[in-house]
């Protein structure tokens, strides 16, 4: 097999992932849908269980959703959302959990990366920072990494001030200040519109990512259908067909001629591109289920959806990835909004 540089680069990063992996303990480690013991989809019952001598109790945050915090002593370590509406009421012991904030610096990523880190010296593992926004309502700052982990959110913090510095009216940037760290690492999940992707493309890649994607593997020169607005979104959309790759984009923007990003992606024969679990056209449907086991899925919208064709839904058909089968093989991927 030949090893291009990129390959070779994705190696060393998982070989150095995996020696700080086996270096943090398991009931400390952070991965997509745990934290330490604590994993997505347990009771806080099982949670109460499985971190004694930790202890559980009612909190809230500065919105009043109703959390549950689990502390060491007067330590917090993690907060967890089970749904729960009422700050006020005792904790419901079946409650399922669905987010998990992590505070305390002794938990780790794989690579190291942990509540209280510097983020410069975050960026060492994760890549450089694309870009840190600040949520319009809460005020609170989260960055992006350009090889961040899939299932996880850095929530930032600077005691002096802002960790991003923001231009008049900007809500996004991508400088810090030197004293930004890490406050919280929070774990969701895999959700596929942020982390599925087709040929190294995901929803919201630039244009110029697709151009560099479409020379490393010399799909050629698209044929661009003409530029409109969609009136179901208000934005702009054109159509790139890479016909002799079975590949078609719908690219978008605030506004015809406008700089483009990626909406959806829709892969056909006889493409050889394969999605981020390593999926492509022709790949058995017992495979499929495999892969996106661990990607959240809402199916419930999807009945009758799909009626008379026989298709695996990642995600939802507001947002996921569609495959459809032929005689049990993939024929058609589908990557985006399947309705409005």
């Amino acid at each position: 097999m030949k090893i291009t540089a990129p390959t070779f680069l994705a190696l060393a990063c998982l070989t150095v992932l995996s020696a700080a992996a086996q270096e943090i303990p398991a009931d400390r480690l952070i991965t997509a849908d745990s934290a330490g013991v604590v994993k997505l989809g347990m009771t806080i019952a099982q949670v109460r269980e499985a971190v004694k001598p930790a202890t559980i109790s009612r909190t809230s945050d500065g919105e009043g959703i109703a959390l549950v915090q689990v502390s060491l002593g007067e330590v917090p370590l993690i907060s967890l959302y089970a749904g729960e509406e009422d700050p006020a009421a005792a904790i419901n012991e079946e409650a399922a959990v669905e987010f998990i904030e992590v505070w305390s610096a002794d938990y780790k990523t794989a690579g190291g990366v942990h509540p209280g880190m510097v983020l410069s010296e975050a960026e060492k593992q994760y890549g450089s920072v694309r870009g840190i926004m600040v949520s319009e309502i809460e005020s609170r700052e989260y960055a992006e990494f350009s090889n961040e982990p899939p299932g996880m959110t850095f929530r930032l913090n600077n005691d002096a001030g802002t960790a991003g510095i923001y231009g008049e009216g900007e809500m996004r940037t991508t400088r810090y200040a030197p004293a930004a760290t890490i406050l919280t690492v929070s774990v969701s999940g895999l959700h596929i519109m942020a982390d599925g992707t087709i040929g190294g493309l995901k929803i919201g890649s630039s244009q110029d990512e697709v151009k560099a994607v479409a020379e490393g593997v010399q799909l050629g020169v698209p044929s661009k259908g003409e530029d409109v607005v969609w009136e179901a979104i208000g934005q702009a959309v054109q159509t790139w067909t890479y016909a002799a790759a079975g590949l078609t984009i719908n690219m978008v923007s605030d506004q015809p001629g406008g700089v483009k990003s990626v909406f959806s992606i829709a892969l056909e024969g006889p493409s050889t591109l394969k999605t981020g679990e390593g999926i492509g056209i022709g790949s058995p449907k017992d495979e499929v289920v495999k892969a996106y086991a661990g990607f959240r899925t809402e199916a419930e919208e999807a009945e009758g959806f799909f009626e008379g064709q026989d298709v695996h839904l990642v995600g939802s058909i507001y947002g996921g990835m569609v495959f459809t089968f032929t005689d049990g093989k993939v024929s058609r991927i589908f990557f985006g909004a399947s309705a409005e």
